[in-house]
């Protein structure tokens, strides 16, 4: 699927670092905690993730609502946990709380609301004021991907960050779900259910930001 809005400039900057990027080799020492662990114990493995940042006109109020009208209406997580006695309730629940983007919104923190006060070292930096982090998903959509690796659990549910820009439009900024994960050793059918993930986020940003 061809992704309506144009691909955004920190996007492509992050594609051509790729051409740079220098990887530690099996004989280099991998950076470990402070704390001393025993041989064996911290696997470590190089990822590369995808974040995209989309620009729009649109005010940051408007597309906060828009966003917010497109997530499910769930106001307390114990209310989805409440329904974990069987595989028939808890399906009923999320079908109930998620919103018309399939999406259940789980948690806002408001950013701008604290970081203004301290801002930027550059004094002529703008600083967004509505700068908010979107925590939303879906676990049935999740349960496609994670029976066949915990991986899935580590950056679920999605995050997004929505923030007013200078030019008075906004920035939309999301990692992209499928190069969050270790797909490596899964059937095809949860490669698939990760890249049907991605496209519903990027409809949803394109909805939000240009629909």
């Amino acid at each position: 699927m061809t992704m309506k809005f144009p691909i955004p400039v920190r996007l492509v900057s992050f594609i051509l670092s790729l051409a740079t990027l220098t990887l530690p080799s099996a004989s280099q020492a991998v950076p470990t905690p402070s704390v001393t662990l025993a041989p064996g114990v911290v696997t470590s493995r190089f990822h590369i993730v995808e974040r995209l940042t989309v620009h729009t006109s649109r005010n940051t109020t408007l597309v906060k609502q828009k966003l917010q009208q497109e997530l499910g209406n769930l106001t307390q997580s114990s209310m989805l946990t409440a329904a974990t006695d069987s595989q028939a309730n808890y399906t009923a629940a999320v079908n109930r709380y998620k919103g018309p983007a399939g999406q259940i919104w789980f948690l806002n923190i408001l950013h701008g609301r604290w970081f203004r006060l301290w801002g930027f070292d550059d004094p002529a930096a703008y600083v967004p004021a509505e700068m908010a982090q979107y925590t939303f998903g879906n676990p049935l959509t999740l349960l496609t991907i994670a029976k066949y690796t915990l991986n899935a659990f580590l950056n679920a549910p999605i995050r997004m960050l929505v923030y007013d820009t200078a030019d008075g439009g906004t920035n939309v900024m999301w990692e992209r779900p499928c190069t969050q994960l270790v797909l490596n050793g899964i059937p095809l059918s949860a490669h698939s259910a990760c890249r049907a993930l991605d496209n519903t986020i990027s409809e949803l940003v394109n909805l939000i930001a240009f629909g």
